[in-house]
């Protein structure tokens, strides 16, 4: 992969893990003890990431020239695979245990590649790495909001894939990059600004949730989310040899499979009334254990 141009300028670390993963282990400590001190809407919050900040982010990286079709299509290919190997094993812990498959199955599968996984990587692996979790965690979100949709509800549509504006957003910038235009400075300046917001507000909303979740069916709990983590880490690690990608691309799709489940989990087993109080605690514990797990596994990679 060459050198990128992004709004977000982070050298790649040198002095230690801990420079790589306390920036981002303290913001999300500060929105969970801001949510236990003062309980507020954060909803507006949420909103301007889901649906400016973000957005931004994501046009700014797919129209960062250049970007290779192919290797954003092989992105893509690897975490279908990686989805996949996830489902069967959560299809078989989920018979073990009985408990209910559009609870627990898509904690199994679906991994927090945007508000844990960009902030570890940019602050890992620079502006170059960022480049790269950015793709992956549009690849994700694709597979949550069809496959995801239709294991939480089988009546879920489809369509909630084209209400997500992260869609448009890489559509525009891969439309920009690949028709070799230029956007406007002052457009260029203003999505820039607008990106900055989005890496540190995940950070805080993740935390802000966190704090709002209790812990139900604790060793089950612990159990889904320990398998999220050390399931992920392994498919990718058996499949990454068959992508033919770089180094650097190799280790940011293996983090970014091995990143703790999904807050997105919740918001559609709120939305489709799928038991959100285990699917939060299963959040609560794998995101728990990421915090241990996590920086060993960066320290061998950086």
């Amino acid at each position: 992969m060459p050198d990128f141009h992004f709004p977000l300028r982070i050298e790649m670390a040198d002095s230690g893990i801990a420079h790589i993963v306390l920036p981002v282990f303290l913001i999300i400590a500060v929105g969970f003890l801001f949510g236990k001190i003062k309980r507020v809407d954060i909803s507006p919050i949420n909103d301007l990431v889901l649906y400016i900040a973000a957005p931004c982010l994501i046009f700014s990286s797919f129209s960062a020239p250049p970007m290779d079709f192919y290797f954003v299509a092989r992105i893509f290919g690897f975490f279908a695979l990686v989805s996949a190997l996830c489902l069967v094993a959560g299809l078989i812990l989920t018979k073990i245990f009985k408990v209910s498959r559009p609870a627990y199955l898509p904690t199994m599968i679906f991994a927090n590649n945007g508000n844990m996984g960009l902030p570890l990587i940019l602050f890992a692996f620079g502006e170059q790495g960022f480049q790269i979790a950015v793709v992956c965690m549009v690849a994700m979100a694709l597979l949550h909001y069809t496959l995801g949709v239709a294991l939480v509800n089988s009546r879920g549509s489809i369509s909630e894939i084209f209400k997500l504006p992260l869609i448009y957003s890489a559509l525009g910038g891969m439309w920009v990059n690949f028709g070799g235009y230029e956007t406007p400075l002052f457009l260029d300046r203003t999505i820039s600004l607008f990106a900055d917001i989005a890496v540190p507000g995940m950070m805080f909303i993740l935390g802000y949730r966190l704090s709002e979740i209790s812990i139900s069916s604790f060793w089950v709990s612990s159990i889904f989310g320990c398998s999220r983590i050390a399931l992920g880490f392994f498919a990718a690690i058996v499949l990454i040899p068959f992508f033919n990608v770089s180094e650097l691309t190799s280790k940011v799709m293996i983090l970014q499979s091995a990143m703790p489940t999904a807050v997105t989990c919740l918001v559609l087993a709120e939305k489709y009334g799928a038991e959100p109080e285990k699917v939060a605690s299963v959040t609560a514990v794998s995101t728990a254990v990421s915090f241990l797990v996590l920086p060993t596994m960066i320290s061998y990679m950086v």
